[in-house]
Formats: structure tokens, C-alpha cells, sequence
């Protein structure tokens, strides 16, 4: 059994925050269409959601490759939201804002940051429980 840790209920909290979060931005791409960039004909969006649900998943489960998994979606995110954040201060891109006029990449992209710190913090305090 893997002890909790004040990381593990940390990423509980922010990977469903950004869940709660993104669903709406899904829900508004799917009714209006355009509303998210668009990657592969793919809305960003929808990419981004089913990451933070995957990387959610596969922290609470006990999944086979469960750490792997979750990286690697996270890592996904990282990427999408560091080109937009690029972009978009740059100008090539343009991502949809929160009703305050914040880039929802900026958003984005410190919590991917954030659920990459805390799971590592999370990995390093269990390896550090494991083999004392």
C-alpha cells in the first residue's frame, strides 16, 4: 500500500481543479465550435481534458505503468500550453481567455507545471518511505 503524502493529495486537488476548469471550455468548443486552436484538426481543448483526466486517473489507480502514464500526459499538456504561451506572447497564436482577459494557456501551463513538480516531489517522498 502507497502512503499518502501531502504531494499526492496536492495533485488530487489541482488535476481535478483543472478538470472542473476545462470542462467548460470543452463544452463551449463543442456547441460553438472554434472557440479552442486547433491541432491536427484536433480542438487543443479536448486534447488538454482528457489529459488532466488521464494524469487524474492514473494518480488515483493503481495502474500498471501508473507514473509513466501520468507523466507522459502531463508532459503533453506542458507542451501545448508552452506553444500557445509562446505564441501568444509572441502573437502567431491566439488561446481562448477566462472572463478577466487571462490566456487560458498561462493557466494551463502552470498547472502543468505545477502537477509535474508535485509528482515528482510525490515519486521522491515514496522512494524515500520505500527503502528506508
Amino acid at each position: 500500500m502507497v502512503e499518502k503524502n501531502i504531494w499526492y493529495w496536492m495533485i488530487i486537488l489541482i488535476a481535478g481543479f483543472a478538470v472542473y476548469g476545462t470542462w467548460p471550455l470543452v463544452l463551449n468548443e463543442y456547441r460553438l465550435g472554434d472557440v479552442c486552436p486547433k491541432i491536427f484538426n484536433i480542438p487543443a481543448c479536448y486534447i488538454v481534458f482528457g489529459c488532466f483526466i488521464s494524469a487524474l486517473i492514473s494518480h488515483v489507480l493503481p495502474i500498471p505503468y501508473r507514473t509513466l502514464i501520468y507523466f507522459s500526459v502531463v508532459s503533453v499538456v506542458t507542451l501545448i500550453a508552452s506553444v500557445g504561451t509562446l505564441g501568444e506572447i509572441i502573437g502567431f497564436a491566439k488561446c481562448p481567455q477566462t472572463a478577466s482577459g487571462i490566456p487560458m494557456c498561462y493557466i494551463s501551463l502552470s498547472i502543468a507545471l505545477s502537477l509535474l513538480f508535485f509528482q515528482y516531489m510525490n515519486v521522491r517522498t515514496q522512494s524515500n518511505i520505500k527503502y528506508k
